[in-house]
């Protein structure tokens, strides 16, 4: 069987109907357990940065950290419509690795 093409499986726009769709879940379970898409998107970026930290060698930052060093700095440059650079995200994450 062949794989799907890239954007038949990527949610384009994470809506909260999109993802528990791919995930084969009702949006009211999704809603009931992380309240919102933002919290549910933290809780998938901090839990895949647990996973994968470990096998490259690295520390696993805590939430905190991951807000105020990587998240934070992102949402302001959205926020007050500054520029945001192609790696500003990896850069950040770069930065908060090397601090642990």
């Amino acid at each position: 069987m062949a794989a799907a093409p890239a954007s038949a499986t990527r949610c384009t726009t994470p809506t909260v109907p999109k993802i528990a769709e791919r995930a084969g879940a009702n949006p009211t379970s999704v809603y009931r357990r992380w309240g919102n898409r933002d919290n549910l998107l933290l809780v998938a970026a901090v839990t895949r940065l647990r996973v994968t930290s470990p096998l490259r060698g690295e520390a696993v930052p805590a939430v905190q950290d991951v807000l105020d060093h990587v998240l934070a700095p992102l949402y302001l440059r959205v926020l007050f419509r500054l520029p945001v650079e192609p790696g500003a995200g990896s850069r950040l994450v770069d930065r908060l690795l090397k601090t642990l």
